[in-house]
């Protein structure tokens, strides 16, 4: 898929919530990088950057799993107005994450 379209990117942020897969590339205003590394049937593991930094192991700032609804919760707005919507945004799909060493 690659860079996401500004304008498409509510909803395609929505949908990779929905959906994660490695090398979502997440993200926010005040510059963390958050990248999806890993993906199993109930899990999800990211890495998250506070730039600018090189993209490795050694410069990550937080690397944590969570469950994949815990994962879509931590990202997005508590309020019922914003339901859906995400304090992140969708940034790439199919960003290279070779990098990642458990």
């Amino acid at each position: 898929m690659g860079m996401v379209n500004h304008k498409d990117s509510d909803r395609l942020t929505h949908e990779a919530m929905l959906d994660p897969k490695p090398g979502d590339l997440y993200t926010e205003m005040f510059n963390n990088w958050t990248y999806v590394v890993k993906v199993t049937p109930k899990k999800v593991t990211y890495v998250m950057f506070i730039p600018p930094c090189k993209v490795n192991m050694q410069e990550a700032h937080k690397v944590k799993t969570k469950k994949k609804e815990k994962f879509r919760e931590y990202f997005s707005y508590k309020s019922e107005a914003l339901k859906d919507k995400y304090w992140v945004r969708l940034a790439e799909r199919g960003a290279d994450v070779s990098w990642y060493r458990e």
